[in-house]
């Protein structure tokens, strides 16, 4: 966003009054605008900070007084010529200045500024939609609800200039403030799901940034998706407010439609194992249910990372739950058809000599055959674990049964939870992560 606005900056700031011609057709001198003259200077010692900085090693100090002694020069000039055409591009200037000095109180009268000035209602959405832009930058280092409060009032504010979006037409100029339109619904959905803790209100919020993609084509590479805002990235921010909701219901709902979309970026499991494990976080009975529901729901899925951890997780918990007879055929899965997917998570992981996925398969299907009264399959299970990690601390409850004496004093297991924190995730996209707008 910081990029564009400083593009749209220099674009405008090179625009000077055009020459005039008398009636003899001799030319006369062109009437230059100081403020034209300033975004031009501010646009090449730019081209120089950037240069200076390279050279430098990026140094914050020089960038900060950069920015202010630019803002405050900037912001001089057009105060002494309050009619020039290019205010606009300098207020917007300063505010990109303001933005990287994280000065957000005169970001945010900068926006108003601007948004005085424009004469149509695209330009004021743009400007009302900026200063949501800028509030919520300030949310996010205050942790102050005013400052969320005000940031959807300014999202709300851009979104009733525009309305929904419906009624943009289909011509390519439009697609970028149908793309916005979207942008700002999910960013102040955000503030509402965060700021005010509002989840129901960020849940409707989203269900109208969704409403309009029939007029998105998803099928080119748009910035909506690479942003995250695609249809992918927004259920995701429903699912995430239902959950704060605890609304159990809902979240099952909106984890279907993630069936109807195509080449998702995860894997629905990954969707389901996150769900579960925030909606139960104690796990028990609840959180078993779940992922078998899901698991008997789509027994073709193919995939191989997520599904298998999944399985795990379920796994554990059932033995950890004493119903050993549902883990049992879990476990043998598990064994059986993804060791190497759990041996090569646990290469990645870096483990070695004690604990890790597969040890702890090895380890739970030597409980569950004990408690079930398969003595001969649990000394398998108990010599094959021993063997994958000696040093693990569960193996001194077992080296006795082997001939191995008895080590006084040795730590014991008491319930084994699922290793969540070993996982190797992959990065959820998320659409409000976006990067600190800056004079850059």
């Amino acid at each position: 966003m910081a990029n564009f606005i400083l593009v749209t900056i220099l674009v405008l700031g090179a625009v000077t009054a055009s020459a005039q011609t008398n009636v003899q057709g001799q030319s006369k001198p062109a009437k230059v605008d100081p403020v034209a003259v300033v975004l031009d200077a501010y646009a090449a010692k730019s081209n120089e900070l950037r240069t200076q900085l390279a050279a430098d090693g990026n140094s914050e100090k020089g960038k900060l007084e950069f920015y202010k002694s630019w803002r405050t020069r900037i912001l001089a000039v057009v105060s002494q010529n309050p009619a020039s055409p290019n205010r606009i591009a300098a207020y917007r200037a300063a505010e990109a200045l303001s933005n990287g000095l994280g000065d957000y109180a005169e970001s945010e009268a900068l926006v108003q500024q601007v948004a005085m000035l424009q004469d149509s209602a695209q330009g004021r959405f743009s400007s009302y939609s900026e200063a949501g832009e800028v509030a919520r930058a300030q949310f996010q280092n205050s942790r102050n609800r005013a400052d969320a409060e005000k940031s959807i009032q300014y999202f709300q504010k851009a979104l009733a200039e525009i309305g929904d979006g419906h009624e943009l037409s289909a011509d390519p100029a439009a697609e970028y403030l149908r793309e916005k339109v979207i942008i700002d619904l999910v960013l102040c959905a955000d503030m509402q799901a965060a700021g005010t803790m509002d989840q129901k209100a960020a849940m409707d919020t989203l269900e109208r940034a969704r409403g309009l993609y029939k007029t998105v084509d998803f099928s080119k590479d748009t910035r909506l998706r690479t942003l995250g805002f695609d249809p992918e990235g927004i259920i995701w921010l429903e699912v995430q407010a239902a959950i704060n909701e605890k609304d159990v219901k809902s979240v099952k709902a909106l984890l279907a439609e993630f069936d109807s979309i195509p080449n998702p970026r995860q894997s629905i499991s990954y969707y389901v194992w996150q769900c579960v494990d925030r909606l139960y976080p104690a796990k028990g009975a609840d959180y078993c249910r779940d992922i078998q529901e899901w698991l008997q729901s789509h027994p073709n899925d193919s995939d191989m990372y997520w599904t298998p951890l999944l399985k795990y997780y379920l796994a554990v918990e059932l033995v950890n739950e004493e119903r050993y007879p549902d883990a049992l055929p879990v476990l043998k899965e598990l064994k059986d058809r993804y060791t190497a997917v759990l041996t090569a998570a646990d290469e990645k992981g870096g483990v070695k000599d004690r604990g890790g996925y597969m040890a702890d398969v090895l380890y739970n299907l030597a409980r569950t055959y004990n408690s079930l009264g398969n003595a001969s399959e649990a000394k398998l299970m108990e010599k094959a674990f021993v063997e994958l990690v000696p040093k693990d601390p569960r193996a001194l409850e077992i080296l006795p049964t082997m001939g191995v004496p008895h080590v006084p004093n040795a730590e014991t297991p008491g319930r084994v939870d699922a290793p969540s924190k070993r996982v190797s995730e992959k990065d959820v996209p998320d659409p409000v992560r976006k990067e600190s707008q800056n004079a850059e």
